[in-house]
């Protein structure tokens, strides 16, 4: 049960004047009547606004495009080495003259064959140079070996001596000496001269000094030799001496 106050009835409160907030200067928005929203609460959608995009997302896109960038770089790279190298230099070729040696050779052997893989030559020396104008191999202290096709053997020593670059002439300087092996119808025969021109292949051997040769036991010498094997033909020139100590067949019988 209510009861009134002992002094009498109270007045009312009067509401609370309220007096308006001073606007800032050039400030003429007014926030009446606008709604009071929580920063967490959610926005509402708008079409408008692009989504935004996590780091993440920007390097798995990027990711996507890598092998074709670095492809790119690598042809630009490619590109650029190639128009800034150098131009390539011509090799050039130097013309030898008759007399200039292409290579040296020492303490050496140079073989020469037959197509079939048969042993024709071979060349010793101690120091060797080839002139490739004439295709020549000059040799110091040669010694030369050669086999002709039915089975001959030739050899030869010289000071010093020159051969073609298929071994088939040779030309023999100082202190020369060729020594034709015997076979079943020739005796064994040796020229020996100061110098001596061989063509073992062809059986012929020549010399335009004075020249000693020794047939078997028989000894000749003269200024000069033509010697033929296939002819059957022994030429020596200018004085002669000889000596036989072979009778001839028709004094056998």
């Amino acid at each position: 049960m209510l009861r009134p106050a002992a002094h009498g009835p109270r007045p009312l409160r009067r509401a609370a004047a309220t007096s308006p907030r001073p606007r800032r200067p050039g400030h003429t928005s007014e926030r009446r009547g606008a709604a009071m929203t929580s920063p967490t609460a959610p926005q509402p959608y708008d079409p408008r606004r692009k989504p935004r995009r996590s780091l993440r997302y920007r390097l798995d896109k990027l990711s996507v495009y890598a092998p074709m960038l670095v492809m790119a770089a690598l042809a630009l790279a490619t590109y650029w080495l190639s128009r800034s190298m150098p131009e390539p230099i011509a090799p050039q070729t130097i013309a030898l003259t008759e007399r200039e040696p292409d290579y040296r050779l020492h303490g050496f052997a140079v073989r020469s064959y037959r197509p079939d893989g048969q042993l024709t030559a071979e060349i010793f020396g101690s120091n060797g140079q080839h002139f490739p104008a004439s295709d020549t191999l000059e040799v110091h202290n040669l010694r030369l070996r050669a086999i002709t096709e039915d089975g001959r053997v030739l050899s030869a020593t010289a000071d010093t001596g020159a051969s073609n670059g298929q071994g088939t002439y040779a030309r023999l300087d100082g202190q020369a000496v060729v020594i034709q092996q015997a076979s079943a119808s020739a005796p064994r025969m040796e020229f020996r001269s100061a110098q001596l021109q061989v063509w073992p292949e062809e059986g012929r051997v020549h010399s335009d000094t004075p020249v000693q040769l020794l047939r078997g036991p028989d000894r000749l010498s003269g200024h000069n030799l033509r010697y033929d094997k296939q002819r059957h033909l022994t030429e020596i020139g200018g004085p002669v001496q000889a000596t036989f100590l072979s009778l001839p067949r028709t004094m056998q019988k």
